[in-house]
Parts: C-alpha cells; structure tokens; sequence
C-alpha cells in the first residue's frame, strides 16, 4: 500500500530537483503539484488519477531572467569567465528576437518535463500518464490557475 507521507515528501525532492537540473537561476517554467482530490472529475481520462505534476511556462520571462538563468546554468558552471561572458551576452543577443526566446522556453520546459517523467518513472511503482494536447486544453478548465503563467503539460499519477 502507497504510504502518501512519504510518497508527497519524497515526490516534493523530485520537483526540486527536477526544477534545479538545467539551472539554480530564473527558470522560464514552474512546477505544480495538486492533489488529485483536490481538482474535479470532469472528463473519463482524470478517474483514478493521485496527483497531477503540472508545468507552467512564464509568459513574461525577459532578458533579466535570462540572463540569471545562462549565469547559474549547469552549462555555464565549468567555464572559464571570458568564455562565459561571451557565451552570455551571445545568448541574451540571440533571445532578444521574441519568436526564438518563445522556442528557448519551450524547450527548456520540455526538457524538465521530461526529465521529470523519466525521474519518476525510474522511483516509483505507479502508472504515469501525461497528457496529450486535447487533455491538456481540458485540464487548463479544471487544474489552477496561475498569474502570467501557461499550462504547458501535465503528468497524471494513477
């Protein structure tokens, strides 16, 4: 049987984590946790679900962040500071163009995403499900909101 204590202490240093993996700085994503009981049943595929592990990405993330992110990154941390500079003001320049900066987010909230699933799937015996486009339009109607902020994927925990 699923002890819930341990479960929800041990799944809050999965977060943490999972949250830190790419940088200790500005991450242009945020994790949720919600207690399945907490959010309402409206559609056949939420049944049976414990927890739903939510990602959301900031929709005003600028050059700031950015650049706190680059600073902490684990990319970062083992090069040399003219290197790093350069590969700073590099990036920040790229990230300017908002099209570019908007497929950085994507990809760094996917990478935690999935780093996230793969993380659980390898410590816990339960079934992950994440959602698939049209659930996760669905789930945006029913899991929290949050200020300047955009549901990006969800994984169920059943």
């Amino acid at each position: 049987m699923l002890n819930f204590d341990d479960f929800s202490t041990n799944l809050g240093k999965v977060l943490l984590e999972c949250s830190l993996f790419m940088s200790f700085g500005t991450t242009p994503y945020t994790f949720d946790k919600v207690n399945g009981v907490e959010v309402e049943e409206k559609y056949d595929f939420q049944k049976g679900v414990i927890t739903y592990l939510a990602i959301y990405l900031w929709e005003e993330y600028g050059v700031a962040e950015l650049e706190d992110f680059l600073r902490n990154s684990q990319e970062v941390i083992s090069m040399e500071e003219h290197t790093t500079e350069l590969f700073i003001q590099y990036s920040v320049d790229r990230y300017l163009d908002h099209d570019l900066m908007y497929a950085w987010k994507i990809k760094q909230g996917t990478i935690a995403f999935g780093y996230l699933v793969a993380k659980l799937r390898s410590t816990q015996d339960l079934t992950i499900y994440t959602a698939n486009p049209q659930e996760l339009e669905f789930l945006e109607d029913v899991l929290p909101k949050h200020s300047n902020m955009k549901l990006f994927a969800v994984a169920m925990l059943k």
